[in-house]
């Protein structure tokens, strides 16, 4: 079974990923490599670009994933297609990107990637997320988050398998109506 568990900054998607991973028998966590986020934000001129290798790259993440879903795994996967829907083509626009051509490579490339099973959008306030952005450190993009957060109240009308969670109790049932005999206690 392939798990992404989505959802805006400071939601908590790690801290779930490493929990479900210590409490699911046979399964693995994994993270897409996000550094061309950074590099994005640094040339908005480039972004169509950045972007574009990074779904080539995503074509390869996915082979990485179905090797493990191959060894019986369950994969965990901390961030996915769905936040590139929501970060990237969602903010677009105030991040300066050229909204247009970041759309057509977003086409282009998400028929090759890897379909999850499973869709997990935590559903943290948005004051809780930012008080633990401001708590590492980071700056609080607080238009871009609120952009994110509506993008992903929206992704359950128009994708399938897309459930939204609380907290692991609310994660584990719904992977436990997946599949059964998964988690001891």
């Amino acid at each position: 079974m392939f798990i992404v568990l989505e959802g805006i900054d400071g939601s908590g998607k790690t801290t779930l990923a490493d929990i479900l991973n210590k409490k699911i028998p046979n399964s693995v966590a994994l993270k897409e490599n996000s550094d061309f986020i950074v590099e994005m934000k640094k040339n908005p001129k480039k972004a169509v670009e950045i972007f574009e290798d990074f779904c080539k790259d995503r074509i390869e993440f996915g082979k990485k994933v179905q090797e493990q879903l191959n060894l019986s795994k369950m994969v965990i996967v901390d961030r996915y297609f769905p936040s590139s829907l929501c970060y990237q083509l969602g903010a677009c626009k105030e991040r300066g990107f050229d909204c247009k051509e970041l759309s057509k490579v977003y086409k282009k490339y998400y028929p090759q990637w890897l379909k999850p099973d499973l869709i997990l959008i935590l559903e943290t306030d948005l004051e809780t997320c930012i008080e633990r952005i401001k708590e590492r450190g980071e700056l609080v993009e607080e238009d871009i988050l609120k952009k994110a957060q509506e993008c992903y109240v929206s992704l359950g009308g128009i994708m399938d398998n897309v459930f939204y969670v609380k907290d692991e109790k609310d994660a584990i049932s719904v992977i436990k109506l997946f599949k059964k005999e998964l988690i001891t206690y």
